[in-house]
């Protein structure tokens, strides 16, 4: 119900079943993530970092690790308050946890960027377009790769 409900723009009710959620079942990562997530929508920001943070140790581990998704989600809160520093130490961690994730490699990518830290960012922007294609046609308009626009575009 919290995720129609979130899906539907009904957030306080979202947040409310939520944390019934939690309260039942602590140790279910998705309840974390949809929590972060309605907080997210509703601009709550060092909200959504605490329950991203809560969720770690429930994360399960799959194709990818699942905490990789929630240090990316991490990761952007820095990049939007632009603490690019941050930002990518954290979607480092992200990509050492699943080094096949290629989300979490195109956004350290561009976060390498604005640090410009050019090799860390060409060979995992690399990696993300070897491992999903349309990151090759996302990162010839991506505004983040701009400080160092010339050694990308030598890449693609």
């Amino acid at each position: 119900m919290a995720e129609e409900l979130r899906r539907r723009g009904v957030l306080y009710e979202s947040e409310e079943f939520y944390l019934k959620a939690l309260e039942v079942n602590r140790l279910d990562y998705r309840i974390y993530v949809g929590l972060a997530e309605t907080y997210l929508q509703s601009n709550k920001f060092d909200k959504v970092k605490t329950y991203l943070e809560k969720s770690l140790p429930h994360a399960p581990k799959r194709e990818i690790d699942y905490k990789s998704y929630s240090y990316r989600l991490i990761g952007h809160i820095y990049a939007c308050q632009e603490d690019y520093s941050s930002a990518m130490a954290v979607l480092k961690t992200s990509i050492e946890l699943s080094p096949t994730y290629a989300d979490g490699h195109y956004d350290y990518a561009q976060y390498c960027a604005q640090m410009r830290k050019t090799s860390a960012c060409l060979s995992s922007l690399q990696n993300a377009i070897l491992a999903k294609p349309i990151y090759w046609y996302l990162a010839q308009k991506e505004q983040n790769f701009d400080p160092i626009r010339a050694e990308v575009k030598k890449l693609l």
